[in-house]
């Protein structure tokens, strides 16, 4: 009931802005203060380590979320060179910004050449590392692809062998001869996302940092820099990405003592950081009245929660509140279909669920929903994105971040 209680104290406070709208039909909560306590979360357990970290900006790229990871003293990582512009605007320096986009333009490595030195930028290939000057000033990474099995949803394996992304490991000598032609000083890699072995990760790991000592061996202290990636999974609750996180870094020291010895480290964590700071909420519009479930129409759906959705990569969790009194019911005794907001027949939360006997003007709250929503939103019927809510930083009360938007994240 511990959850369920801070979810109405935070559904009440936003009520009590006063700024929460007859159109605010759905409403993102993202809390600042979990943020920074990930964060300090994050540097205690790397700290045998010389390392940056850096956030995904696709993960969460609320501009607001955004200049939070900025202040707090970490960098982005951008999967785009609109990220780019995002993780600048933010306030974040370009030495720590990572660009990783598998298909960087050359208009847009020209530009970031011109404009960004000192960026942070990791080549998905060899051919890509030969549009880059030799003479700029960009930190030049490339990306390795350690053909690893990390367990967890097949979709987020990056790392097969057929892989989009990054120069295979078996391809060692091209690789050695690229780094040393292009003076790239770090390797990186990335493995997938809501990554289920660790261990699998961490195997990958020793693999890179070998290739990392052979082509030191060869060259002289070329490699500097091991970007580990991110893709740790945020799990169900804080406790158990804690503890995930901190077998990690325990395995990495026992398994790969020389990346602290000889190397320092980038991460590039993002579900991880930001999915138990969100909260999504929505009103119950309509209750339909069906011979053996009803059907709670709500203001949300596959246009919020699209992997969850299309793909069924996990289950959302739910907990409901009175309209009345927004405290939470504590009973279940109906059986539910919770439908979205969009016009196709597959737009559903939840189905054949036991839930609360709920009634029109009730809230729907679904918590951990800080990752992988906002910035996923689907432009399928043209609703608004919903407004967002965060506490004020000297204030002991909560304050409106931004309004709705027009079918994409307002930047």
């Amino acid at each position: 009931m511990e959850e369920h209680n801070y979810i109405s104290s935070i559904w009440k406070q936003i009520v009590a802005t006063n700024e929460l709208r007859e159109s605010d039909s759905a409403v993102f909560f993202y809390s600042w203060k979990k943020l920074a306590e990930r964060v300090q979360f994050l540097k205690t357990v790397f700290e045998p380590w010389s390392a940056l970290h850096t956030v995904a900006i696709k993960t969460n790229p609320h501009p607001f979320v955004l200049k939070c990871i900025v202040d707090a003293g970490l960098g982005l990582e951008a999967a785009s060179f609109e990220e780019v512009q995002l993780a600048i605007e933010a306030g974040a320096k370009p030495e720590s910004i990572v660009y990783n986009s598998p298909v960087k333009t050359r208009f847009e490595i020209d530009t970031c050449v011109k404009q960004y030195e000192g960026l942070r930028l990791n080549a998905n290939s060899i051919d890509e590392l030969k549009r880059i000057p030799g003479n700029s000033k960009l930190q030049l990474g490339l990306r390795v692809n350690p053909i690893a099995q990390p367990g967890g949803h097949e979709m987020f394996n990056v790392s097969s062998e057929d892989s989009k992304f990054g120069v295979p490991i078996i391809e060692r000598q091209a690789i050695i001869q690229a780094v040393n032609e292009h003076q790239v000083n770090t390797l990186h890699l990335h493995v997938g996302s809501q990554v289920a072995d660790v261990d699998a990760v961490v195997d990958a790991l020793s693999r890179v940092v070998e290739l990392a000592n052979e082509i030191n061996s060869q060259h002289g202290k070329l490699i500097t820099t091991i970007n580990i990636g991110g893709g740790i999974a945020a799990g169900d609750s804080i406790s158990t990405s804690e503890k995930s996180m901190a077998h990690y870094t325990a395995a990495i020291a026992k398994q790969v003592p020389q990346l602290a010895e000889r190397y320092r480290i980038i991460t590039e964590f993002g579900q991880w950081v930001h999915k138990h700071n969100g909260i999504v909420f929505s009103t119950i519009e309509y209750i339909k009245h069906l011979p053996k479930k009803r059907v709670a129409y709500v203001h949300v759906g596959a246009d919020l929660f699209m992997r969850e959705v299309y793909a069924k990569t996990s289950r959302l969790n739910f907990v409901f509140l009175d309209g009345k009194t927004r405290e939470p019911y504590t009973k279940n005794s109906e059986l539910f279909d919770i439908a979205g907001p969009l016009c196709f027949n597959g737009d559903y939360l939840a189905k054949d669920a036991m839930l609360p006997a709920l009634q029109e003007g009730d809230i729907m709250a679904i918590p951990s929903a800080g990752a992988n929503n906002y910035g996923l939103w689907s432009r399928h019927c043209s609703r608004d994105i919903p407004a967002m809510w965060s506490e004020a930083k000297e204030l002991n009360e909560l304050i409106k971040v931004s309004d709705r938007a027009r079918g994409v994240p307002s930047h």
